[in-house]
């Protein structure tokens, strides 16, 4: 009680009457008291209990001094008719502010109309020239690949004469040998015959097999052009038979480093033009395999292993993750038993750039951290550290993400790199945000941006702070999430970067309605759609809310579709605000 008095001007005396009942309180020292309670708790007292006890007081004071009591409820009814007055000037205030911003709107709505009539004359123009040189395009195309169909027609015919040339020479092969056997009979028969015509014989049946030999090359070369041409054309599947046919021509010349070469060959020159294959790429992973059981029939460990090498790049950039991994696996298998450490880490390394986050990206950054550690390159090791992060985010391994978030950070702190630090321990907090408990995630968020800070990184503490509402929104925590990227916006603003807080607003709009946040979801837009018209930005308004209307279709919201459509229309001119 001495404490309390001291932190007050009342004296002792008085606050001990108070509380031990021997006089009555005026209504200033009850209010000072409630007020000193909520702050003291941490809580605001419910309206209904601050109403008892006002009434509890009126009640002692017209038990002591009737008078008294009346003159304090005047005084309480001259305080709520003052407060309502001010509320109602308030509201009339906003609402004159209000109709002033509609106006100014319309106005510039109005000229927003007349700007966009003429930029649409001039686009008309400029699309009606863009379509002409389109469609010259269009036709160059057209007769560029009618000529490629012709050179293919050509190859074709000259494959057809090779093959005939070819059995030209079958046939002469066959005669010469029916010869050289008539000439042995002959030989057995008679041991007179001089030795110069059997000379000349086996001169001239080499000379036929030289030929034969050179047909057959002849042939296989006409099949690789061919090869090459429809590969050209995105034909990848002819392409892999005509590489099949001039492989099988020199397996059977005994030329196997030319077989292998023919696949490998197909393999690269498909990989240069099509990296990203629009098909299944299972033609040139069969192409790569039969290369690489070509190289190990010769015991060409590095050239088995290099093509495996970039097949399985070539996969997982194909969203084969599971594949990749299995064929890196035998390519690493391979450089192991050559001793060539640095190619296996450098192919998975190739792999984790492809790779989506996962378990297959999990454990190709293990293998990768693993040959780092052995080598000791501390950044190497952060890398892969930060892409296990990233996996074990994606299948929900909290326990072992935060363990591997630590280490990276501390390899980072290690090598004096601080920002790289606090983009982990952001990336960190906001995945853990999700589950929406502060005590959790918090820690991590404030370690991130003292590490910002002290690297005077003021857009990654923005960053950090828009993970962290990303997160939450994720989580389904959406007034947490709001609040956090209130103050992401906050960064932005102060940085003088408005693009970049509309864009939040936008995106985090966006993600609430996909978890179902719908007054969020407008609330973010609407501030994404302020800042948007404050930059004179009309087409990146009208899309926030276009972008909001097609989430709400995907999720069957029919009402709040229309909502957003009309308020998108309304933007690009099409339309009245609702």
């Amino acid at each position: 009680m001495t404490g309390y008095a001291a932190s007050t001007h009342w004296h002792v005396s008085t606050v001990s009457r108070y509380f031990s009942g021997l006089e009555i309180p005026g209504a200033t020292f009850v209010e000072t008291l409630i007020r000193d309670s909520e702050a003291a708790s941490g809580q605001i007292m419910a309206a209904e209990a601050r109403e008892a006890i006002k009434e509890l007081h009126r009640a002692a004071q017209r038990d002591s001094s009737p008078q008294t009591a009346e003159i304090q409820s005047l005084r309480d009814q001259v305080s709520l008719s003052q407060r309502q007055a001010e509320a109602t000037e308030h509201t009339v205030h906003l609402l004159e502010e209000e109709l002033e911003k509609a106006r100014e709107n319309a106005e510039r709505g109005a000229l927003e109309v007349r700007r966009t009539e003429s930029r649409m004359h001039g686009e008309a123009a400029r699309h009606a020239i863009e379509l002409d040189r389109l469609a010259e395009e269009r036709d160059l195309l057209y007769e560029e690949r009618i000529n490629l169909m012709a050179y293919i027609a050509e190859l074709e015919y000259a494959l057809s004469r090779a093959r005939k040339r070819a059995a030209k020479a079958e046939e002469k092969c066959a005669a010469s040998e029916n010869l050289l056997e008539a000439a042995e009979r002959e030989i057995e028969e008679s041991f007179t015959r001089k030795s110069t015509e059997k000379i000349e014989l086996e001169t001239a049946l080499a000379q036929e097999k030289s030929l034969r030999t050179a047909g057959q090359r002849n042939e296989a070369e006409v099949w690789l052009s061919l090869s090459k041409t429809l590969i050209s054309v995105s034909e990848i599947a002819r392409a892999s038979s005509a590489t099949g046919e001039a492989a099988a021509i020199y397996r059977n010349l005994d030329d196997l480093p030319k077989a292998a070469h023919c696949w490998t060959q197909f393999v690269i020159r498909a990989m240069k033009i099509h990296p990203r294959m629009p098909t299944d790429p299972d033609e040139i992973a069969e192409a790569a395999a039969r290369a690489v059981g070509i190289y190990e029939e010769l015991g060409d460990i590095m050239s088995a292993a290099t093509t495996w090498h970039h097949v399985s790049v070539l996969l997982g950039a194909n969203s084969r993750a599971e594949s990749a991994l299995e064929i890196a696996t035998r390519a690493a298998g391979l450089y192991s038993t050559d001793s060539r450490v640095d190619l296996a880490l450098k192919l998975w390394e190739d792999l984790c750039k492809v790779l989506p986050p996962g378990q297959q990206a999990l454990t190709a950054s293990s293998n990768a951290l693993s040959l780092h550690r052995s080598s000791g390159n501390l950044e190497g090791q952060a890398r892969s550290l930060r892409i296990m992060a990233s996996s074990l985010e994606q299948i929900k391994e909290s326990g072992r993400q935060i363990e591997v978030s630590e280490e990276a950070v501390s390899i980072f702190l290690t090598l004096d790199d601080k920002g790289a630090a606090g983009q982990v321990l952001s990336h960190l907090a906001g995945s853990l945000a999700q589950a929406g408990d502060p005590k959790v995630f918090i820690p991590y968020a404030q370690r991130a941006i003292e590490l910002h800070e002290a690297a005077s990184d003021q857009l990654s503490e923005a960053h950090t702070y828009e993970l962290i509402g990303r997160g939450l929104a994720r989580g389904g925590h959406a007034s947490q999430a709001m609040d956090f990227t209130a103050l992401a916006a906050e960064e932005y603003r102060t940085a003088g970067l408005s693009k970049q807080e509309a864009d939040l607003w936008h995106s985090q709009g966006v993600e609430f309605a996909r978890h179902g946040n719908i007054d969020n979801s407008f609330a973010a837009i609407e501030q994404a759609v302020d800042i948007y018209c404050s930059l004179n930005d009309i087409p990146d308004a009208a899309a926030a809310w276009q972008n909001l209307a097609n989430q709400f279709r995907s999720m069957g919201n029919i009402l709040e579709e229309k909502h957003a459509r009309r308020l998108e229309m309304a933007l690009r001119g099409g339309g009245n605000v609702p």
